[in-house]
């Protein structure tokens, strides 16, 4: 199966590759704005991806994903994905979302938006990731093309929405329950990290993510890839610290506090298989918690204080907080955003190995 996009960058900073093809993809980067061309279209995207498949044979005869490229991360290997297109049983799946995007500003446009409206979770199709049958997507993106030409338009989005509902030829779906592609726009809360997988709100998990351009996104991919794809921590647990009615605990100058707010102060619990965890900070900082019950938090070595055994840590905060239970969640987008957590890479890491 060929993973394809129109990616930046090139080489050792392509974290979109390096995923790609330890998942056992062949990947092919689109040429860099196709031979110095600068001036950038969405459309073009597919004219760069309509030269690779004339030119190669092999990939007209293969399965094909198509994804943006910042903005994606992709988590099933290449047999899941297969697996999930062949179970669609077409030609051509594309990506859905919530939100019918670009805003419908003719009738024409409104008739598109209600042929694919429907009670499902991601009715509409987005551009930035599909699967297809390689001789497929050339005839999809060929008409796709044409069309945006015809009417004076550079979106690649509305070409191919228009052009999906009078193609007769081919067997086109639409990933309308979000079974491999998954947006956050609508989302953003409904995704979390919980060991070193990304699953949705039904705890499914999630083969291809796609941040939408989302501002979060770069932290969110950074923070990721700095513990799992790079430094290979399946085992690795980072939960959020909160009470069971939703307040967040944070360290404040030598005593814990309960907030509202993400910060990077709030609490993070790091465990590990050992059964042995310690509370860190969003800025990096491992708590210690001397016998007396008196708090300090620097980046220590985790090697005495700071360690609490995972089946512990609910005792020790009701210390602090007689009256409250305390719940450790899985991480989501804006815990690791606000807290500031991406930056705390490196020494999570480092009290992981102590633990």
């Amino acid at each position: 199966m060929y993973h394809m996009t129109v990616c930046y960058p090139y080489g050792d900073n392509n974290h979109l590759q390096i995923r790609s093809e330890a998942l056992g993809l062949r990947y092919i980067n689109s040429p860099r704005l196709l031979n110095g061309d600068r001036d950038y279209k969405h459309i073009k995207k597919f004219v760069w991806i309509i030269h690779e498949l004339e030119s190669n044979e092999l990939l007209r005869n293969s399965v094909v994903m198509f994804t943006d490229a910042h903005d994606i991360m992709v988590m099933a290997n290449s047999q899941e994905l297969c697996s999930l297109f062949y179970a669609f049983d077409c030609d051509f799946l594309i990506s859905g979302e919530s939100h019918f995007f670009p805003e419908p500003e003719t009738e024409d446009r409104r008739l598109i938006r209600d042929y694919f409206h429907n009670d499902h979770p991601a009715p509409y199709p987005n551009a930035g990731a599909w699967i297809a049958y390689g001789w497929a997507a050339l005839e999809l993106l060929r008409e796709s093309v044409a069309h945006a030409r015809e009417i004076g338009s550079d979106d690649d989005q509305l070409a191919i929405q228009d052009v999906m509902v009078v193609n007769e030829t081919l067997r086109i779906r639409v990933d309308h329950d979000n079974l491999v592609f998954k947006s956050v726009v609508g989302n953003i809360d409904n995704i979390s990290i919980r060991g070193s997988s990304i699953f949705d709100e039904n705890l499914r998990r999630i083969p291809v993510l796609h941040f939408n351009g989302n501002r979060h996104h770069l932290d969110f991919f950074r923070f990721y890839n700095d513990l799992f794809t790079l430094n290979r921590n399946p085992d690795l647990l980072l939960r959020v610290v909160e009470t069971a009615a939703g307040a967040y605990v944070a360290y404040d100058e030598g005593r814990f506090a309960l907030t509202e707010h993400r910060s990077p102060k709030i609490l993070f619990l790091l465990s590990a298989p050992s059964g042995n965890s310690c509370l860190m900070t969003g800025d990096g900082r491992v708590v210690t918690i001397s016998p007396e019950f008196n708090l300090a938090a620097g980046h220590h070595r985790v090697d005495g204080w700071e360690i609490i055994r995972t089946s512990n840590v609910q005792t020790v905060l009701q210390t602090f907080f007689p009256d409250e239970t305390f719940a450790f969640l899985p991480l989501k987008t804006r815990d690791i955003c606000d807290a500031h957590l991406r930056a705390s890479t490196t020494n999570i890491l480092e009290y992981f190995y102590n633990l």
